[in-house]
């Protein structure tokens, strides 16, 4: 039976499992760019516990790597609900309709974290670890290309490149799975 490490996989799942305090369809741009934030800051956070907790260099560098991203899109995603929120006008700050259910779902998840895997989180290795930040990226890519029709067209071509960047980094890990784990993720 594997030994459970002081600061493992473990107690990293666990951060992330649950879900936020859900939001209502009828939500301002500047809330919705708010969660997104939170979201990337949920990513930099795991991606910085993964570099910090793992015994392998590549795994290291590439989730270093991808925390860097995230952070941009934090920081951007940030910015932009400031701007949104001090927008003159109601227009400015309001979404093209109320979300649809599944985008309140995604946007009230945390890390998208298979069933119950908090409790057998003691026997995460980095090939589990790799696998849940492909299911993150995944994630990432539905709820920002569905979300991209109701925000405002000044916000659209952010949300466009931050699709296609978290694409790359989607891709990126496959592609590190399969070289290090010898198969295609599942």
């Amino acid at each position: 039976m594997p030994e459970k490490r002081e600061g493992s996989f473990s107690g990293l799942l666990k951060k992330f499992a649950g879900s936020r305090p859900a939001l209502r369809p009828e939500v301002s741009v500047s809330e919705v760019l708010r969660r997104l934030g939170e979201i990337e800051a949920d990513a930099v956070a795991y991606y910085e516990a993964l570099a910090k907790h793992t015994d392998l260099p590549w795994v290291r560098q590439f989730a270093l790597r991808l925390a860097e991203a995230e952070k941009g899109h934090q920081e951007h995603f940030l910015s932009e609900a400031a701007a949104a929120a001090s927008a003159s006008g109601e227009d400015g700050n309001r979404l093209k309709e109320p979300l649809s259910e599944e985008l309140v779902q995604l946007l009230s998840v945390r890390l998208p974290l298979p069933r119950g895997i908090e409790k057998t989180a003691i026997y995460v290795g980095e090939a589990d670890a790799v696998e849940l930040a492909i299911n993150a990226e995944r994630c990432a890519v539905r709820l920002l290309t569905q979300l991209r029709g109701y925000v405002p067209e000044a916000q659209r071509g952010y949300v466009d490149r931050v699709v296609e960047e978290e694409r790359h980094h989607q891709s990126f890990l496959e592609g590190l799975y399969e070289k290090h784990f010898g198969h295609a993720a599942p």
